[in-house]
């Protein structure tokens, strides 16, 4: 059953279900209650229903804290995938070509784990630029500080520095606000 984008709020998150999916039903959310309801009534023949996924077998025996056999190497829920979890860090198992689980639990689909590692390195990007700023502003402040004390040569080591930083926070600058990226944080951390 899926939710007719027609009427969702955000049509993306049905269309991508019936883009993987053939559903039964693809209602406005008002009637999917009332189906539910209906389906979950009837009588379903054991015979005929299809043997759970090792993916749905594995992702259950999660969800009921059973031991899942997390091995290094290839365990029971897949290969390393040289991926790491943007939530602890830790390394994620390919569960599947578009699945991933890491060793705390966290899960994610390719699609996720995408969108979590542009947003990571956009928030790496402003944070190197906001240190380079604050490294010019260091940098000013060492340099009149040294030639205030007649330190002329440190003072333009401090000097090189500065133009140095300037230049790589405009370049990043200049990426970042190009609308290549969405838009600076408010806060980094």
């Amino acid at each position: 059953m899926v939710q007719d984008p027609k009427e969702a709020l955000h049509p993306s998150m049905p269309e991508r279900a019936l883009r993987s999916l053939d559903p039964d039903y693809v209602l406005p959310a008002t009637e999917m209650g009332v189906v539910l309801a209906k389906v979950t009534r009837e009588s379903v023949d054991a015979a005929v229903v299809p043997r759970p996924s090792r993916l749905l077998t594995l992702e259950n025996e999660i969800t009921m804290n059973r031991e899942t056999g997390y091995p290094p190497g290839r365990g029971r829920l897949g290969d390393m995938s040289g991926f790491t979890c943007p939530d602890c860090n830790g390394t994620l198992v390919e569960m599947e070509p578009t699945r991933f689980r890491c060793r705390v639990g966290h899960a994610w689909t390719a699609d996720a784990l995408l969108d979590a590692q542009t947003s990571a390195w956009e928030r790496a990007l402003w944070a190197a630029v906001r240190t380079l700023d604050e490294k010019v502003s260091l940098g000013r402040r060492m340099a009149t500080f040294a030639r205030e004390r007649g330190s002329d040569r440190l003072s333009q080591r401090y000097e090189r520095d500065v133009e140095e930083a300037e230049s790589a926070a405009g370049v990043l600058r200049r990426y970042l606000t190009a609308g290549l990226v969405k838009e600076q944080p408010e806060a980094i951390g």
